[in-house]
């Protein structure tokens, strides 16, 4: 019979109201924690006098410390880019894409929702 042990691979990380990304960074588990908020901002209007949505995001990056079975906080990735996306997480060497590190790119679909017209 196949052995059913669960084991623990680390804690989990309570920030409120997240989306949780894992991303792999020089074979190292991250876990991206992101906050997205749609702010309206009534002082811009489009086209339609409605208000324009920004969003705002927040980012928390941990790594996973297997011997300890935790996560700690990361205050930097050094020289890698993490990508995020609603479906996707991957990390890239900064250098290779010739750009500076130590950063998130975010890409996120927002819905606007439009005044009906009668």
């Amino acid at each position: 019979m196949d052995d059913l042990r669960l084991n623990l691979v680390a804690e989990a990380v309570f920030r409120g109201h997240r989306k949780k990304s894992l991303v792999e960074r020089d074979c190292e588990l991250l876990l991206v924690s992101r906050y997205l908020s749609n702010v309206c901002h009534d002082s811009m209007l489009d086209d339609d006098g409605e208000g324009i949505y920004e969003g705002v995001v927040e980012f928390d990056v941990f790594r996973l410390d297997e011997k300890e079975k935790e996560w700690v906080e990361l205050t930097g990735i050094r020289d890698r880019v993490l990508f995020l996306g609603e479906d996707y997480s991957f990390s890239a060497s900064a250098s290779d894409l010739c750009i500076e590190g130590n950063g998130v790119v975010y890409k996120c679909e927002l819905y606007v929702p439009h005044r009906i017209k009668r």
